[in-house]
């Protein structure tokens, strides 16, 4: 149990640390990699598989959405944005397995999800657009926060 609560420990510092470098990266001029519109629909990987996400409600625009998830850039691969039952959402899509906790500014988050790697495609979800970061895009390939994409 105390390796547990150590590990744990360990985990919150790497977290804050992270945060202290993407608000390092912001003062020096950083911007978050440039989206691009994938389609209409949800987005899904090479195998056709959904991601785990977060939820912010309130968000109508991509560049505001954008600015959400870039909060929290770790397996971070793009946004869904549009209405959820009359409500304007941003959907930030992470890997399997990396979608932030609720606590970190969104309202809710989904996990279980097996999609991992680029966005390749949608599944048709009126309503719903799916945006991908360009990683090749001037400007963010020197970001060591997004060198693993």
């Amino acid at each position: 149990k105390m390796m547990l609560t150590f590990a744990s420990f360990l985990f919150i510092l790497a977290i804050a640390q992270a945060t202290d470098e993407v608000q390092k990266h912001r003062k020096l001029g950083w911007n978050p990699p440039i989206i691009t519109l994938v389609a209409e629909g949800g987005c899904r990987n090479a195998q056709n598989r959904a991601y785990d996400s977060c939820s912010k409600t309130g968000v109508a625009d991509a560049s505001a959405c954008r600015e959400v998830c870039a909060r929290n850039p770790f397996g971070l691969r793009g946004f869904e944005l549009g209405q959820i039952l009359g409500v304007d959402t941003c959907k930030c899509i992470y890997d399997s397995g990396q979608a932030p906790s609720v606590q970190k500014g969104f309202d809710t988050c989904e996990r279980g999800n097996t999609g991992s790697g680029a966005i390749f495609g949608v599944e048709f979800q009126p309503g719903i657009s799916c945006y991908k970061y360009d990683l090749h895009a001037a400007g963010s390939g020197n970001d060591p926060h997004f060198k693993t994409w």
